[in-house]
C-alpha cells in the first residue's frame, strides 16, 4: 500500500490523472479490500525498517470508507449486533454470564495490540486476572511479542483468503499451544 500511494505520489507530481486514494470497486490507488487486511494491530510498523508510521493514516482512511458505507458485510453486521444488542455476536444481553458459569479456574491471557504494542500495558490485565483467584497461564506469543488476533480492527468478522483467519490462529494457539482450557483477552466487550 505505501508504494502504491508513492507511485501514485510520483505520477500525481509528473502531471498524472486524480483519482480517489480507497474506494471499492478498483478505480482508486488503494482498493478497500486491501485497507481491511491491515488491523492496526502496529506489527508491520514495528518491523518496518524505514520506520514508516502508516497506522494513523490507514485509520484515517478506512474511517472514511466506513463513514462512506463502504465496508465489509460481516463488520458491518457486528457493528450493527453492538449498537442493538451490546455485543457483537446478537445475543442479549442478559444472557452474557451464562458462558462463565463452567469456566474452569486456569486462564490463559491474550494481550490485545492496542493495549499492549500502543500503550505499553502488560501487567495491569494479568493483576486483575490474579486478583479474581484463578491461575494466570501465559501464552506461547505474550507481551510485545503477541499475535495480533484481529480484533481490534474488526477481522474477527471479516472473510479473509488466508486460512486460518488470525483470531482462528490465535485460538488455535491458545487451545493448542497451552494446556489451559480457558482464555481471557482485555479487548473491549464488543471487541472479544
Amino acid at each position: 500500500m505505501i508504494l502504491d500511494l508513492k507511485g501514485y505520489r510520483e505520477e500525481r507530481d509528473a502531471g498524472g490523472e486524480r483519482v480517489p486514494i480507497v474506494t471499492d470497486g478498483g478505480s482508486s490507488v488503494i482498493d478497500a479490500h486491501t485497507m481491511e487486511s491491515c488491523m492496526s494491530c502496529l506489527a508491520r510498523m514495528d518491523a518496518c525498517p524505514v520506520d514508516i508510521e502508516h497506522v494513523t493514516q490507514f485509520t484515517d482512511l478506512n474511517r472514511r470508507l466506513t463513514e462512506a458505507g463502504e465496508m465489509d458485510g460481516h463488520a458491518q453486521d457486528a457493528m450493527f449486533d453492538a449498537f442493538q444488542h451490546g455485543n457483537t455476536f446478537g445475543e442479549p444481553e442478559r444472557a452474557r454470564p451464562e458462558w462463565t458459569d463452567e469456566l474452569d479456574r486456569v486462564v490463559t491471557y491474550h494481550d490485545p495490540c492496542h493495549l499492549g504494542r500502543y500503550n505499553d500495558v502488560f501487567d495491569a490485565p494479568r493483576e486483575l486476572i490474579r486478583a479474581t483467584g484463578v491461575t494466570l497461564s501465559e501464552m506461547p506469543r505474550n507481551r510485545a511479542d503477541s499475535f495480533c488476533c484481529g480484533g481490534g480492527g474488526g477481522g474477527l468478522w471479516m472473510d479473509f483468503e488466508d486460512d486460518p483467519k488470525p483470531s482462528e490462529e490465535r485460538l488455535r494457539e491458545a487451545l493448542d499451544d497451552t494446556t489451559v482450557p480457558s482464555s481471557s483477552s482485555s479487548l473491549p466487550a464488543r471487541c472479544a
